[in-house]
């Protein structure tokens, strides 16, 4: 239940229930999902490097499954990125993209959602904008097989974003922002309703 949450952006729910997980009692299988939700909150939520540092020495990577692994190398190029480790950021970017292109699974745990949509930010935070397009395009594209909606809202405000960066139709652009507020509505996604707030608020 804390892993939807986090994956539908509604902080607030992920945070009271991942206050009560009982670290003690969580069997082995469990725990690889908990350290990935911590490393997840603690990169892109709060931006804690220390915080992600003392995680990291905690999660056996070696023994992550194959979408844990690409999540976990999907939040390091963030991780490398705050550090100011552009190269080792960059390769850990290659190194996931790479592997999600050859993937052919259609995945509804909201794991390959995740990547997809940090690998798409990951390219908005080096100013790389119509590579973030694409990767966004591809996120919807893949929340459609899966019949999903986890990270969509954020997935059409990426688009919003890079469009911003060249002109635009303006009713093509309204649209992205009126299915991103839905979606957002739907998650409790604050984040993105208090962004289309402030949008709406500057124009």
């Amino acid at each position: 239940m804390a892993t939807q949450a986090l994956f539908y952006q509604n902080i607030g729910k992920f945070e009271h229930l991942i206050k009560q997980v009982e670290i003690d009692k969580m069997v082995d299988t469990e725990r690889p999902t908990y350290q990935i939700t911590q490393y997840f909150s603690a990169v892109i939520l709060k931006q804690d490097c220390l915080k992600a540092k003392q995680i990291i020495k905690k999660i056996d990577i070696a023994g992550l499954n194959k979408s844990h692994k690409l999540l976990f190398y999907a939040i390091t190029s963030h991780y490398y990125y705050q550090r100011g480790q552009f190269k080792e950021a960059h390769q850990a970017f290659e190194d996931v993209w790479r592997y999600q292109k050859e993937s052919t699974t259609v995945d509804h745990s909201g794991f390959q959602a995740a990547i997809v949509y940090l690998l798409a930010q990951y390219q908005m935070s080096i100013k790389n904008y119509k590579y973030a397009m694409m990767l966004a395009t591809y996120g919807i594209d893949l929340a459609n097989a899966s019949d999903s909606t986890y990270f969509l809202e954020n997935f059409f405000w990426l688009l919003v974003q890079a469009s911003d960066t060249w002109d635009s139709q303006n009713f093509i652009v309204n649209e992205m922002i009126e299915n991103a507020r839905v979606i957002a509505k739907i998650h409790k996604n604050e984040a993105i309703l208090q962004k289309i707030s402030q949008r709406k608020g500057e124009k």
